[in-house]
Protein backbone atom coordinates (compact mmCIF):
# COMPACT_ATOMS: atom_id res chain seq x y z
CA UNK A 1 0.00 0.00 0.00
CA UNK A 2 2.81 2.25 -0.12
CA UNK A 3 2.96 4.86 -2.59
CA UNK A 4 6.23 5.36 -3.68
CA UNK A 5 6.72 1.60 -3.88
CA UNK A 6 3.92 1.48 -6.10
CA UNK A 7 5.33 4.05 -7.69
CA UNK A 8 8.47 2.48 -8.55
CA UNK A 9 7.02 -0.89 -9.11
CA UNK A 10 5.30 0.91 -11.91
CA UNK A 11 8.34 2.53 -13.24
CA UNK A 12 9.96 -0.57 -13.49
CA UNK A 13 6.95 -2.24 -15.43
CA UNK A 14 7.13 0.81 -17.62
CA UNK A 15 10.81 -0.03 -18.37
CA UNK A 16 9.65 -3.62 -19.90
CA UNK A 17 6.95 -1.69 -21.78
CA UNK A 18 4.08 -3.45 -19.74
CA UNK A 19 2.13 -0.18 -19.57
CA UNK A 20 -1.29 -1.54 -19.01
CA UNK A 21 0.42 -3.51 -15.76
CA UNK A 22 1.86 -0.23 -14.56
CA UNK A 23 -1.63 1.72 -15.12
CA UNK A 24 -3.44 -1.11 -12.69
CA UNK A 25 -0.16 -0.38 -10.07
CA UNK A 26 -0.66 3.66 -10.62
CA UNK A 27 -4.38 3.42 -10.01
CA UNK A 28 -3.82 2.27 -6.67
CA UNK A 29 -1.99 5.52 -5.59
CA UNK A 30 -4.70 7.15 -3.63
CA UNK A 31 -6.26 10.40 -4.58
CA UNK A 32 -5.31 12.18 -1.43
CA UNK A 33 -1.63 11.15 -2.00
CA UNK A 34 0.56 14.15 -2.39
CA UNK A 35 2.33 12.69 -5.94
CA UNK A 36 -1.41 11.74 -7.51
CA UNK A 37 -0.97 14.23 -9.66
CA UNK A 38 1.91 12.93 -11.23
CA UNK A 39 0.73 9.76 -11.08
CA UNK A 40 -2.05 10.68 -13.20
CA UNK A 41 0.64 12.58 -15.54
CA UNK A 42 2.50 8.42 -15.88
CA UNK A 43 -0.96 7.22 -16.80
CA UNK A 44 -1.92 9.26 -19.36
CA UNK A 45 1.88 8.79 -20.90
CA UNK A 46 1.24 4.97 -20.62
CA UNK A 47 -2.27 5.65 -22.51
CA UNK A 48 -0.09 7.71 -25.29
CA UNK A 49 2.09 4.77 -25.70
CA UNK A 50 -1.17 2.33 -26.06
CA UNK A 51 -2.13 4.52 -28.65
CA UNK A 52 -5.43 6.01 -26.64
CA UNK A 53 -4.54 9.66 -26.78
CA UNK A 54 -8.34 10.27 -26.11
CA UNK A 55 -8.54 8.00 -23.05
CA UNK A 56 -5.49 10.07 -21.57
CA UNK A 57 -7.00 13.39 -21.83
CA UNK A 58 -9.76 12.02 -20.07
CA UNK A 59 -7.47 10.78 -17.26
CA UNK A 60 -5.99 14.55 -17.61
CA UNK A 61 -8.93 16.03 -17.17
CA UNK A 62 -10.50 13.83 -14.49
CA UNK A 63 -6.79 14.94 -12.07
CA UNK A 64 -8.13 18.63 -12.56
CA UNK A 65 -9.13 20.29 -9.17
CA UNK A 66 -8.06 23.92 -8.60
CA UNK A 67 -4.65 23.72 -7.10
CA UNK A 68 -1.43 24.52 -8.01
CA UNK A 69 -0.92 20.88 -9.80
CA UNK A 70 -3.52 21.75 -12.68
CA UNK A 71 -0.32 23.88 -14.03
CA UNK A 72 1.48 20.60 -14.90
CA UNK A 73 -2.44 18.87 -15.78
CA UNK A 74 -3.10 21.59 -18.45
CA UNK A 75 0.72 20.87 -19.76
CA UNK A 76 -0.21 17.25 -20.39
CA UNK A 77 -3.26 18.01 -21.65
CA UNK A 78 -1.56 20.09 -24.27
CA UNK A 79 1.27 17.65 -24.51
CA UNK A 80 -1.34 15.03 -25.95
CA UNK A 81 -3.07 17.42 -28.11
CA UNK A 82 -0.37 18.61 -29.78
CA UNK A 83 0.78 14.98 -30.48
CA UNK A 84 -2.41 14.20 -32.27
CA UNK A 85 -2.07 17.65 -34.16
CA UNK A 86 -4.96 19.20 -32.59
CA UNK A 87 -2.71 22.52 -32.37
CA UNK A 88 -5.55 25.10 -31.57
CA UNK A 89 -6.46 22.93 -28.99
CA UNK A 90 -2.60 22.19 -27.59
CA UNK A 91 -2.55 26.34 -27.65
CA UNK A 92 -5.27 26.99 -25.44
CA UNK A 93 -4.18 24.66 -22.77
CA UNK A 94 -0.47 25.35 -22.87
CA UNK A 95 -1.98 29.44 -22.52
CA UNK A 96 -4.08 27.81 -19.44
CA UNK A 97 -0.52 26.49 -17.86
CA UNK A 98 1.45 29.68 -18.52
CA UNK A 99 -1.48 32.02 -17.20
CA UNK A 100 -0.96 29.59 -13.74
CA UNK A 101 2.71 30.69 -13.40
CA UNK A 102 3.01 33.70 -11.71
CA UNK A 103 7.05 34.31 -11.33
CA UNK A 104 8.72 33.25 -14.69
CA UNK A 105 11.62 31.04 -14.12
CA UNK A 106 14.01 28.65 -15.76
CA UNK A 107 11.90 25.93 -15.05
CA UNK A 108 8.99 27.29 -17.24
CA UNK A 109 11.56 27.19 -20.66
CA UNK A 110 9.78 24.03 -21.36
CA UNK A 111 5.93 25.52 -21.62
CA UNK A 112 7.05 27.99 -23.94
CA UNK A 113 8.91 25.99 -25.80
CA UNK A 114 6.30 23.43 -26.65
CA UNK A 115 3.52 25.99 -26.98
CA UNK A 116 5.84 27.98 -29.49
CA UNK A 117 5.98 24.50 -31.49
CA UNK A 118 2.41 24.49 -31.46
CA UNK A 119 1.67 28.04 -32.64
CA UNK A 120 4.13 27.02 -35.74
CA UNK A 121 2.75 24.14 -36.19
CA UNK A 122 -0.35 26.15 -36.54
CA UNK A 123 0.84 28.41 -39.04
CA UNK A 124 1.36 30.95 -36.22
CA UNK A 125 4.48 32.03 -36.46
CA UNK A 126 4.87 35.58 -34.71
CA UNK A 127 3.46 34.17 -31.65
CA UNK A 128 5.61 30.96 -32.24
CA UNK A 129 8.46 33.16 -32.57
CA UNK A 130 7.68 35.13 -29.43
CA UNK A 131 7.45 31.72 -27.59
CA UNK A 132 10.46 30.40 -28.52
CA UNK A 133 12.47 33.69 -27.69
CA UNK A 134 11.15 33.82 -24.53
CA UNK A 135 11.98 30.19 -23.91
CA UNK A 136 15.46 31.11 -24.83
CA UNK A 137 16.13 33.44 -22.90
CA UNK A 138 15.06 31.25 -19.57
CA UNK A 139 17.26 28.83 -21.18
CA UNK A 140 19.89 30.13 -22.89
CA UNK A 141 21.97 27.98 -25.30
CA UNK A 142 19.65 25.23 -24.89
CA UNK A 143 20.00 22.76 -28.23
CA UNK A 144 16.33 21.49 -28.42
CA UNK A 145 15.17 25.79 -28.46
CA UNK A 146 17.70 27.21 -30.90
CA UNK A 147 16.93 24.20 -33.23
CA UNK A 148 13.50 24.91 -33.61
CA UNK A 149 13.67 28.81 -33.72
CA UNK A 150 16.80 28.78 -35.93
CA UNK A 151 15.48 26.22 -38.72
CA UNK A 152 12.16 27.83 -38.47
CA UNK A 153 13.78 31.27 -39.88
CA UNK A 154 16.32 29.18 -41.91
CA UNK A 155 13.12 27.67 -43.48
CA UNK A 156 11.31 30.82 -44.12
CA UNK A 157 14.31 32.45 -45.59
CA UNK A 158 14.76 35.38 -42.21
CA UNK A 159 17.84 35.71 -40.15
CA UNK A 160 19.55 32.92 -42.09
CA UNK A 161 23.16 33.93 -41.07
CA UNK A 162 22.07 34.30 -37.42
CA UNK A 163 19.77 30.98 -37.81
CA UNK A 164 23.68 29.53 -39.19
CA UNK A 165 25.05 30.97 -36.48
CA UNK A 166 22.97 29.80 -33.85
CA UNK A 167 23.04 25.93 -35.84
CA UNK A 168 26.48 25.82 -35.02
CA UNK A 169 26.17 25.99 -31.59
CA UNK A 170 23.63 23.96 -31.08
CA UNK A 171 25.50 21.14 -33.50
CA UNK A 172 28.72 21.72 -31.25
CA UNK A 173 26.25 21.22 -28.47
CA UNK A 174 24.90 17.82 -29.30
CA UNK A 175 26.49 16.84 -32.41
CA UNK A 176 24.90 13.27 -32.56
CA UNK A 177 21.12 14.62 -33.11
CA UNK A 178 20.09 13.68 -36.61
CA UNK A 179 16.98 16.53 -36.35
CA UNK A 180 20.16 19.21 -34.97
CA UNK A 181 22.62 18.36 -38.14
CA UNK A 182 20.11 18.28 -40.78
CA UNK A 183 18.97 21.58 -39.63
CA UNK A 184 22.66 22.90 -40.16
CA UNK A 185 22.38 21.34 -43.43
CA UNK A 186 19.17 22.86 -44.28
CA UNK A 187 20.71 26.50 -43.54
CA UNK A 188 23.97 25.91 -45.63
CA UNK A 189 21.25 24.86 -48.67
CA UNK A 190 19.84 28.49 -48.32
CA UNK A 191 22.94 29.88 -48.30
CA UNK A 192 23.81 27.99 -51.31
CA UNK A 193 26.93 26.81 -50.07
CA UNK A 194 25.12 22.72 -51.46
CA UNK A 195 28.89 20.80 -51.10
CA UNK A 196 28.90 21.86 -46.85
CA UNK A 197 25.08 21.42 -47.14
CA UNK A 198 25.63 17.68 -48.54
CA UNK A 199 28.13 16.97 -46.22
CA UNK A 200 25.61 17.52 -43.14
CA UNK A 201 23.01 16.43 -44.27
CA UNK A 202 24.34 12.90 -45.54
CA UNK A 203 25.37 13.18 -41.66
CA UNK A 204 21.76 13.60 -40.49
CA UNK A 205 20.83 10.88 -42.66
CA UNK A 206 23.70 8.78 -40.97
CA UNK A 207 21.98 9.57 -37.24
CA UNK A 208 18.24 9.28 -38.32
CA UNK A 209 18.06 7.22 -41.28
CA UNK A 210 14.31 7.41 -41.01
CA UNK A 211 13.17 10.81 -41.11
CA UNK A 212 11.19 11.93 -45.07
CA UNK A 213 12.59 15.42 -44.09
CA UNK A 214 16.10 14.83 -43.94
CA UNK A 215 15.64 12.41 -47.12
CA UNK A 216 13.96 15.24 -49.20
CA UNK A 217 16.48 17.83 -48.03
CA UNK A 218 19.42 15.49 -48.94
CA UNK A 219 17.65 14.66 -52.16
CA UNK A 220 17.53 18.68 -52.81
CA UNK A 221 20.91 19.21 -52.02
CA UNK A 222 22.03 16.46 -54.31
CA UNK A 223 20.59 18.05 -57.28
CA UNK A 224 22.30 21.24 -56.57
CA UNK A 225 25.74 19.70 -57.19
CA UNK A 226 24.35 17.44 -60.30
CA UNK A 227 24.35 13.95 -58.21
CA UNK A 228 20.42 13.56 -60.10
CA UNK A 229 20.10 10.05 -59.92
CA UNK A 230 21.07 10.07 -56.11
CA UNK A 231 18.84 13.04 -55.60
CA UNK A 232 16.26 11.32 -57.12
CA UNK A 233 16.32 8.19 -54.65
CA UNK A 234 16.51 10.12 -52.00
CA UNK A 235 13.10 11.53 -53.01
CA UNK A 236 11.72 8.40 -53.79
CA UNK A 237 12.66 7.19 -50.28
CA UNK A 238 11.16 10.19 -48.93
CA UNK A 239 7.94 9.15 -49.93
CA UNK A 240 8.04 5.95 -48.12
CA UNK A 241 8.52 7.73 -44.87
CA UNK A 242 5.48 8.92 -44.79
CA UNK A 243 6.26 12.83 -45.39
CA UNK A 244 3.91 16.00 -44.78
CA UNK A 245 0.59 15.85 -46.21
CA UNK A 246 1.58 19.21 -47.28
CA UNK A 247 5.21 18.12 -48.55
CA UNK A 248 3.98 14.82 -50.10
CA UNK A 249 2.98 16.56 -53.77
CA UNK A 250 5.91 18.68 -53.74
CA UNK A 251 8.31 15.69 -53.46
CA UNK A 252 5.94 14.05 -56.21
CA UNK A 253 6.46 16.59 -58.22
CA UNK A 254 10.84 16.52 -58.03
CA UNK A 255 10.23 13.47 -58.83
CA UNK A 256 8.33 14.24 -62.32
CA UNK A 257 10.37 17.60 -63.21
CA UNK A 258 13.58 18.18 -61.33
CA UNK A 259 14.30 20.06 -58.92
CA UNK A 260 14.96 23.51 -61.47
CA UNK A 261 11.69 22.85 -62.94
CA UNK A 262 9.06 22.78 -60.07
CA UNK A 263 8.90 26.58 -59.75
CA UNK A 264 8.38 26.99 -63.43
CA UNK A 265 6.54 24.31 -64.80
CA UNK A 266 2.74 24.43 -63.72
CA UNK A 267 1.43 21.80 -61.73
CA UNK A 268 -0.88 19.42 -63.35
CA UNK A 269 -4.93 21.40 -63.61
CA UNK A 270 -3.62 24.75 -62.99
CA UNK A 271 -2.27 27.03 -65.38
CA UNK A 272 0.85 29.80 -65.18
CA UNK A 273 -0.12 33.83 -65.04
Amino acid sequence: QHELSLSLLADRLESVERYEDAIAVYERVPTTSPIYATIRQQIAQNLQRLEKPDEAIRVLKAALNGSRDDLRTYAGIADVQRGEEKFPEAIENYSKAIAMIGKTEERHWLLYYTRGIAYERAKRWDESEADLKQSLKLKPNNPSVMNYLAYSWVDRGVNVEQGLDMLKQAVAARPEDGYIVDSLGWAYYKLGKYEEAVKYLEQAIMLEPGLSAINDHLGDAYWKVGRHNEARFQWQHALTMKPEKEDEPKIRRKLEVGLEEVASVPAPGKTSN
